[in-house]
């Protein structure tokens, strides 16, 4: 499993496994990971951990 971090808008400690699809305007608070092949709904608000291969569109 390969695991990245990146930088620059979000947090660096948000963690993201690979790949992953992140709508925009996402908000993501520090400390969060989404998982493998996980995806984020645009305008989404993630303040708990993303399972694996998960689909969110509301806020968490």
């Amino acid at each position: 499993m390969r695991q990245e971090s990146f930088q620059g808008s979000l947090p660096d400690q948000v963690h993201f496994m690979t790949p992953v699809q992140i709508g925009p305007n996402v908000t993501i608070v520090p400390g969060v990971t989404i998982g493998e092949n996980a995806v984020i709904g645009g305008g989404a608000i993630v303040t708990k951990d993303i399972p694996d291969k998960v689909i969110r569109m509301i806020n968490e």
